[in-house]
């Protein structure tokens, strides 16, 4: 029973926070609990989380298309290939649709919920991935904008440009990550 109880008050306390990271963040807490099964489903790397809601959280505000693969595969049939996926008209494939999918695409635990209630900080100016920003790009606030699979383990590089993500890419790519 005590337990139970204690569950219980753990339940409600998320909840709380969900509701004032909600208002915090300029999201409704169906929001967050979306963005949050979206960090459930892409991220393995447990410190990778609050970077993957800080781009999540960037992505939205900027009105981009999030691109995040773990939703293209939701609901999709078994064995269908990424480039056909991309090119699926449906409301979760997030490379052609901007915006959250119209549902959470998994149950988040609350680890995937606590990062989405707190996304990382951008990165400070004199970080190297907005040092390596060119004049123009730097009229902007430096903010993580790009994410891609890094290695074997599912970790990610991130990136404030393009013109890194691409590097990126590129480098998983060569390393065989990536086809």
């Amino acid at each position: 029973v005590l337990a139970r109880m204690i569950e219980e008050m753990r339940t409600r306390a998320l909840a709380n926070d969900i509701e004032a990271a909600a208002q915090r963040l300029g999201r409704t807490p169906y929001e967050i609990i979306t963005i949050a099964s979206l960090i459930e489903k892409e991220v393995k790397i447990a410190e990778e989380r609050a970077l993957v809601s800080r781009v999540i959280h960037n992505r939205l505000e900027l009105d981009m298309e999030l691109q995040i693969d773990a939703a293209l595969y939701y609901g999709a049939a078994e064995g269908v290939d990424f480039a056909t996926l991309k090119q699926a008209d449906s409301p979760y494939n997030l490379y052609r649709v901007k915006g959250l999918p119209p549902t959470p695409i998994a149950n988040p635990g609350e680890a995937a919920l606590i990062a989405a209630m707190n996304p990382a900080d951008d990165p400070a100016d004199d970080d190297e991935r907005c040092t390596a920003r060119t004049k123009k790009e730097k009229q902007q606030p430096c903010r993580l904008l790009f994410y891609v699979l890094s290695d074997a383990e599912g970790r990610h590089a991130f990136s404030t440009t393009y013109r890194l993500h691409e590097k990126n890419v590129e480098a998983a790519r060569i390393a065989g990550i990536l086809p």
